[in-house]
């Protein structure tokens, strides 16, 4: 019996999401993934899929100093090392600040990169274009108070008509 409602429900959602993207060669498998939202909680060194792209966070370390550039006081920084591949089938816009950190001990605040240091190519630019297959890595980096001994670096999906999909966390501890 439940292997018959099993079948059943794959039946539906296969003919419900046969015309759920707006892009008409779309395959079954991305409206699926559309289809499914929710959090997901990783780890680092593993591939995870979004919408447009995949990423995998390489490594997320503290640092007195970054590109030449010092902390003030009381301050360091994170810096999250990141690979992108887009999946899509066209260039897709990428910002620094489609990550962000939530601290374990701070307010409800996310933390945002800091803008890209000049003559830093490791550092993740502001904005740039992920050309169809293209990867890139880079550091997104942000400065958070010495004091903070856990980190969570977090996507979250938000397509064109701002619906919001799947949360990507990766928590680290220091």
């Amino acid at each position: 019996m439940k292997r018959i409602w099993m079948i059943g429900l794959v039946m539906v959602l296969v003919f419900s999401l046969a015309g759920c993207s707006r892009d008409s060669d779309a395959t079954l498998g991305s409206a699926i993934k559309s289809f499914i939202k929710g959090d997901v909680t990783g780890e680092l060194n593993k591939t995870y899929s979004t919408k447009w792209f995949d990423f995998n966070v390489k490594s997320i370390r503290s640092a007195d100093e970054y590109g030449g550039k010092e902390t003030v006081d009381g301050y360091r920084f994170v810096v999250v090392r990141v690979t992108e591949t887009n999946t899509f089938k066209e260039p897709i816009p990428m910002f620094s600040s489609d990550f962000y950190l939530k601290a374990a001990g701070l307010s409800d605040e996310d933390m945002y990169p800091l803008d890209a240091f000049e003559d830093v190519d490791t550092m993740m630019p502001d904005e740039f274009n992920l050309e169809v297959n293209q990867t890139k890595e880079y550091d997104v980096v942000f400065a958070i108070p010495d004091d903070i001994e856990e980190v969570s670096f977090v996507y979250v999906e938000i397509d064109i008509n701002e619906s919001v999909g799947a949360t990507f966390t990766i928590k680290h501890k220091f």
